[in-house]
């Protein structure tokens, strides 16, 4: 019976490895659901653990290639463990990428970025090309995510890079596509123009979903360059397949600049229900407010900017708590150190090596001393050369050891320095909008007060008793209004004070003197005064 029972085991076995391997053939042709159907059907009633762990990896990538949704990362836990302890590195690899891409998703920066990390320093040594290309681009996502966009480019240039030398067009389309987008936000437009239409020839091998991101991200790059035509062909092209959040963007802005602010209004409402990066929903929403702005609707255009700033400060207190520019400079900077461990390990091994040589070879030395004392100089003196260039391995070591410390500090010090230069930026940014913000803020209340003062005063009111600013809100807003008549006021009559300009918008409007005096509570005197002010700031003697 017990026999049976391990026939009928390792039977078992034998087809759960058929099943796993017909699994990975259909995942590696890209026939994701037929995986996912043939991973439902496996029975893991019985398995042992290195069946197991394959198993859990295999489930893992078929949900996440036919879009099914990962509940938790736990789920690579148990084959994160077995492949740690038993190998091999390139199903380790493999598996730290898929546990990074879920963690990434869910939210786990920073243990993404760890996991990821490692999957690419095993998929280098592996030399599994389609696994770091994969590994880039993910971290170039992330990199882009967080604002930075160098280290993005860079991910983006070695994704390209892997791919190249495979067969694989659909994820060459992919390679590509984040690579002109990379190189878009780093302000190299030749470029970025380059790998877009690098996309199109290619584009009917990836999927209806990824071919709209495709053309989206294309309609959105033609109409920066200014081709409008084509980029709303584009555009709409991209919708009809799957809406994006930044290609409705787009299509708004160009509703926008032809003044059909309906249809704008219409898109840029759509683009913020289906947008999910926060870049895009803050570039909608400002686009969005300046609109409102256009339109006259304050109210809206300062809810929005509301929204714009909660969102901005969400993003950036993202970015500062996982840091993933840190993290990885960490990660590389503890590879380092492994690395220059184990080569003093090796040089320490030789060392006790050599040594253990010389102590054989003195030790067969005194054997025969008795027998020839000839022989006994001769190997003295071998000796003591051995032991020269002993000390001479000690001193190359030792100069060597000083060199790479000389060079980990100056590595240190241009990172810090470089850290700085790029927090000083990033609060010389800050400030810039910060300023940029208040200079908005003051101007639509000083809008907003004027508005309030015009409606009051044209329903009959008096300005008694205004202050300065009161002339100057009033002016601000009237300005606007008639923006001829503010034309004439800044270019002939810049030097009067708000309260004379106050009287020549009067008189535009069709008053008299006397009502204007009576407006402004003034006597007589008062009133004969300011004219001869007035004259003399403009030096003219005609009528106002």
């Amino acid at each position: 019976m017990l026999l049976l029972l391990l026939m009928g085991c390792g039977r078992g076995d034998q087809v759960a490895w058929q099943q796993l391997a017909q699994i990975d053939s259909l995942l590696n042709k890209e026939l994701a659901d037929s995986a996912w159907r043939e991973v439902q059907r496996v029975d893991t009633a019985a398995m042992t653990d290195e069946v197991r762990a394959y198993y859990r990896l295999l489930r893992v990538q078929a949900m996440w290639k036919a879009y099914v949704p990962v509940a938790s990362d736990s789920l690579l836990d148990f084959s994160l463990a077995f492949y740690k302890a038993h190998g091999p590195s390139n199903l380790l690899a493999r598996t730290y990428y898929y546990m990074g891409a879920v963690q990434s998703e869910q939210g786990k920066t920073g243990e993404a970025v760890e996991n990821l990390k490692q999957a690419e320093l095993l998929a280098a040594d592996v030399g599994d090309q389609l696994l770091r290309s994969k590994i880039c681009n993910r971290l170039e996502d992330i990199n882009f995510t967080a604002g930075d966009y160098p280290t993005a480019l860079r991910y983006a240039k070695e994704a390209v890079a892997c791919c190249r030398g495979l067969n694989n067009p659909k994820l060459l389309v992919e390679d590509y596509e984040v690579l002109a987008v990379a190189y878009h936000h780093v302000g190299k437009t030749d470029s970025a123009l380059y790998y877009f239409e690098q996309c199109i020839p290619l584009i009917a091998s990836v999927s209806k979903e990824e071919q709209a991101h495709v053309l989206a991200n294309l309609g959105v790059y033609y109409k920066n360059l200014g081709s409008v035509q084509k980029a709303e062909e584009l555009l709409r092209r991209s919708l009809g397949i799957e809406p994006h959040g930044f290609a409705y963007r787009s299509l708004a802005s160009l509703y926008a600049e032809r003044g059909d602010t309906k249809q704008a209004e219409q898109m840029y409402v759509k683009a913020l229900e289906v947008a999910r990066r926060s870049d895009t929903r803050i570039s909608t929403l400002q686009a969005f407010r300046e609109l409102k702005m256009q339109q006259g609707d304050y109210r809206r255009a300062n809810d929005l900017a509301s929204e714009i700033a909660q969102l901005k400060d969400s993003v950036d207190r993202l970015r500062r708590e996982n840091n993933v520019e840190r993290q990885q400079q960490q990660f590389d900077k503890r590879v380092e150190h492994e690395q220059l461990e184990t080569g003093r390990r090796t040089a320490w091994l030789w060392s006790g090596v050599l040594l253990a040589v010389l102590a054989v070879g003195a030790g067969l030395s005194y054997q025969r001393k008795r027998h020839s004392e000839s022989k006994l100089q001769a190997l003295q003196r071998q000796m003591a050369e051995n032991a020269q260039a002993i000390e001479k391995v000690k001193e190359e070591a030792a100069r060597t050891q000083q060199l790479m410390d000389s060079m980990a500090s100056d590595n240190r010090r241009s990172r810090g320095q470089l850290q700085y230069a790029n927090e000083r930026l990033t609060q010389l940014e800050q400030a810039q909008e910060d300023t940029l913000e208040r200079m908005k803020k003051n101007y639509v209340q000083q809008l907003s007060h004027g508005c309030v003062l015009y409606e009051q005063f044209m329903a009959g009111g008096n300005t008694k008793n205004w202050y300065k600013r009161d002339y100057q809100d009033f002016e601000t807003y009237y300005c606007i209004r008639d923006i001829p008549f503010s034309v004439v006021l800044q270019e002939g009559y810049s030097l009067l004070s708000p309260q004379q300009r106050f009287t020549l918008i009067m008189s535009h409007l069709g008053k008299s003197d006397e009502e204007i005096r009576e407006m402004m509570g003034l006597t007589d005197a008062a009133w004969r005064t300011m004219q001869s002010r007035m004259k003399k700031k403009i030096n003219t003697d005609g009528d106002f």
